[in-house]
């Protein structure tokens, strides 16, 4: 099988969806599947371009034995609305000059990664251009995510949205969720959800000693970003 990712986020980048997606794209290649991927110049979280890649509209390597082709984007890490905005907004469009990389790999399937919903729309393009089948990978749910951060309010822009959202969903082959509760959201619209949780390689963990905690006490720890989405507000 011939697989493509699109995806914003991507190594040598540090982060949650760029772990996710590398580890995810590993274990396909150790099963015998052929796997390109379709990413952004690497910026995150300086919002600036890191060195080697800057001054380039686009750029070919290989990372991990895997075929990577980047675009540029305009890179920000603004507290600000727009420049973010612009940011995902670049890319979206800038991966679309992708379609030749990818025609020429000839993919049975497109994974893209949302967010940014609006790169799922260039996933929706370039699958339908090269004749593979769409599958969107869902980690945060846009534009609901925005309206309960109070981010956005429920006006014209939250609509087309939404509407944009139920368009990829509606062309997509299979639509995956990393928890429970976006798999729930997105089959209640009716469109072919199935839960693909973060996964954990065992082999890397096997020696460490466990320390039990006796009695009644519990230790609860968090891996992850925590910031306002997380609900750092709530905690004393």
């Amino acid at each position: 099988m011939k697989i493509v990712l699109l995806t914003q986020y991507y190594r040598p980048e540090m982060g949650a969806p760029q772990s996710r997606l590398y580890e995810m794209l590993r274990g396909l290649k150790d099963l015998g599947a052929e796997v390109s991927v379709v990413t952004a110049m690497p910026n995150y979280p300086e919002g600036r371009i890191f060195k080697g890649y800057r001054g380039k509209f686009s750029i070919r390597e290989e990372v991990d034995g895997l075929d990577v082709k980047r675009y540029w984007l305009y890179a920000s890490n603004s507290r600000k609305a727009l420049p973010r905005i612009f940011s995902m907004l670049s890319f979206s469009f800038t991966s679309l000059f992708s379609l030749g990389f990818i025609r020429r790999r000839k993919p049975d399937i497109l994974i893209v990664e949302s967010p940014p919903l609006t790169l799922a729309l260039s996933g929706w393009i370039l699958a339908r251009l090269s004749g593979s089948k769409l599958v969107s990978n869902i980690s945060d749910l846009w534009p609901l995510s925005a309206l309960e951060l109070g981010a956005m309010s429920k006006g014209r822009l939250y609509r087309f949205l939404e509407k944009l959202e139920t368009f990829v969903y509606s062309r997509s082959a299979a639509v995956l969720g990393q928890s429970q509760e976006i798999v729930d959201y997105i089959s209640a619209g009716g469109h072919n959800s199935y839960l693909f949780r973060n996964g954990v390689d065992y082999s890397r963990f096997a020696d460490i000693p466990v320390n039990r905690i006796g009695g009644d006490r519990k230790a609860i720890v968090y891996a992850g970003l925590l910031g306002v989405a997380q609900g750092i507000l709530n905690l004393n």
